[in-house]
């Protein structure tokens, strides 16, 4: 029988050995597993059948009645018996009890089989991404000082702004997209994450770098305006996570060919070649 309980670390080589398939080997679930066990923000889930380990899935919780559902794996042995559509039903009906907002993800354009599952159920693919990376280390020069936002008055506009509406008013962490509120702002001020790049007292541009929610040590580009200054803007996310020793730099740009510019002219790599990559889907 298929019971679904939460993750315990004796289960990690069983998930390990079935990550193993996913990205050609180069799964992010090794470099999680530890922390989402730990993880009381929501729900590590193992799908167990006749006492076995097959499949899993994480359920977050981001606050506010808003959930967000990623890293659905199943034993390649297991495929084809509905395990994914029995774990996205379980989740859905996880957040229904406890009274949802809304329920998101994201995915690759590839991922054709979860994109299926997911649409069947109602999901809506309300966003997409073009999906940009950094993983040079040689040091860049002649670099605009950004500096620490101190307060959420000076960078409130972020919140009415029109680099926000293109992001259909997501941050991104990683693969994970929240809705950008005062409050998260507030928080993400207080990491020390959001930077400002000003002339004669005046913001000309600001950026939002994060690892939060990362998976392998990399850091994002939550945000970043001013038309002005986004080849700078990105330089100088560059230079950050160079010298914070992230492993690479993650840039999920919207679908505004100008900033997609930017991005190639600031020294950024695209993931592949589509046009969009990553796509986001709302439970409608």
């Amino acid at each position: 029988m298929l019971v679904f309980r939460k993750a315990r670390m004796e289960d990690k080589e069983d998930i390990i050995n079935i990550s193993k398939t996913v990205w050609d080997g180069d799964d992010y679930l090794p470099n999680i597993y530890e922390k989402w066990v730990a993880n009381s923000n929501g729900e590590f889930t193992i799908a167990e059948l006749d006492g076995k380990a097959i499949g899993c899935a994480k359920f977050t919780d981001l606050g506010g009645k808003k959930y967000w559902f990623e890293g659905i794996r199943v034993n390649k042995q297991y495929r084809g018996m509905g395990i994914g559509k029995k774990i996205t039903r379980y989740y859905i009906d996880k957040a229904k009890n406890k009274g949802y907002n809304s329920i998101s993800l994201s995915t690759y354009i590839e991922n054709y089989e979860s994109i299926k599952i997911i649409e069947s159920f109602g999901f809506k693919n309300t966003t997409k991404f073009k999906l940009f990376y950094h993983e040079n280390s040689n040091p860049l020069i002649n670099i605009k000082v950004y500096e620490k936002a101190n307060s959420l008055e000076e960078v409130r506009y972020i919140l009415k702004s029109k680099e926000l509406s293109k992001r259909n008013g997501y941050f991104a962490f990683d693969w994970t997209f929240v809705k950008a509120t005062e409050e998260l702002l507030q928080e993400l001020i207080d990491e020390g994450s959001v930077y400002t790049l000003k002339e004669n007292g005046k913001i000309k541009s600001t950026i939002i770098l994060s690892n939060r929610m990362s998976k392998n040590n990399e850091l994002s580009i939550s945000y970043i305006d001013g038309d002005e200054c986004h080849v700078e803007g990105l330089k100088f996310a560059t230079q950050k996570y160079q010298e914070k020793g992230y492993k690479a730099l993650l840039y999920m740009c919207p679908q505004i060919d100008s900033m997609k510019e930017y991005a190639v002219k600031a020294g950024l790599m695209p993931f592949d070649e589509y046009d969009e990559d990553v796509f986001v889907y709302e439970y409608i």
